[in-house]
């Protein structure tokens, strides 16, 4: 991750409460570990989207009613050979925020040059108006999304990804992991490395993109009257389709099919893996 200059920002931070303790979590390189805790409350003013961005650590965006506010949770892991230097490198943990092409960008650093020894895992809990567009990004951890209106782009390298009701763009990307999405949506990429995908689309009308997975199996469901040019395939597995599609070209390992008016166009692949279509 690129380190983030904290700018100012015409932002108000109404409250923050850090808690600590002394955990263990295994070795990871670190024999102790130490949290902490935080949370802080952003205004809105004329944000346009939030992003969030860690290393090593879960994130969690959750669309709120309230349309004034971005609450932000943060816990904090940080580790070493001994319990001092566990808190040596929690002391250097920074917590970031700042504008972001309009938007507003979470984050953190290193506050100086890290020791070998230092370990630490920054996980995000974001509340934030559900007509903002989200994005979250991990290297290693699992992503939650839940009721974001405009738009959501995840990308985890190593960790589950999951997003419920979601409307607008949908993007969202594992490189080791599976991805869950429940999302009503004209314009969809979900991918996954290695892992298996499982998508269920609502909403009536034209469906732009692919699903796909390259090592995984991947199941879609349809909405009830989709419009759409359906094109499935895959390299090592089966396709096959447990509702009715007229008029549809199906083979062991692919099937193709217009619904509705066609208007959009719908790639569902996998490489190593089946296809279902429901």
């Amino acid at each position: 991750m690129r380190n983030l200059l904290l700018v100012p920002l015409s932002l108000a931070i109404l409250s923050l409460t850090t808690t600590g303790c002394v955990i263990h979590l295994g070795d990871w390189g670190a024999k102790e570990w130490v949290q902490e805790a935080e949370a802080f409350e952003v205004d809105r003013a004329a944000l346009t989207s939030v992003s969030c961005t860690t290393h090593n650590g879960d994130v969690a965006i959750v669309g709120s009613e309230d349309a004034a506010k971005i609450r932000v949770y943060v816990e904090r892991r940080a580790g070493g050979s001994s319990v001092s230097e566990a808190r040596e490198a929690m002391r250097n943990i920074e917590i970031l925020h700042k504008r972001v092409d309009g938007g507003l960008g979470l984050g953190w650093r290193w506050r100086e040059k890290p020791s070998r020894g230092w370990r630490a895992v920054v996980a995000f809990r974001v509340e934030q108006p559900r007509d903002l567009p989200a994005k979250a990004v991990t290297h290693n951890g699992e992503i939650t999304c839940t009721d974001l209106h405009a738009g959501v782009t995840v990308r985890s390298h190593n960790g589950d990804v999951a997003v419920q009701g979601a409307r607008g763009a949908l993007d969202a990307v594992s490189y080791n992991g599976n991805v869950r999405a429940t999302a009503a949506t004209s314009r969809v990429s979900v991918v996954s490395h290695n892992g298996s995908v499982r998508v269920a689309l609502e909403g009536d009308g034209p469906v732009d993109g692919k699903i796909e997975s390259y090592n995984g199996s991947v199941v879609v469901a349809l909405p009830a009257e989709p419009s759409t040019a359906l094109v499935c395939s895959s390299y090592n597995g089966r396709v096959r389709s447990t509702r009715s599609l007229p008029n549809a070209a199906a083979g062991r390992s692919s099937l193709s099919a217009v619904l509705g008016k066609g208007e959009g166009r719908l790639a569902v692949l996998t490489h190593n893996g089946s296809v279902r279509i429901e």
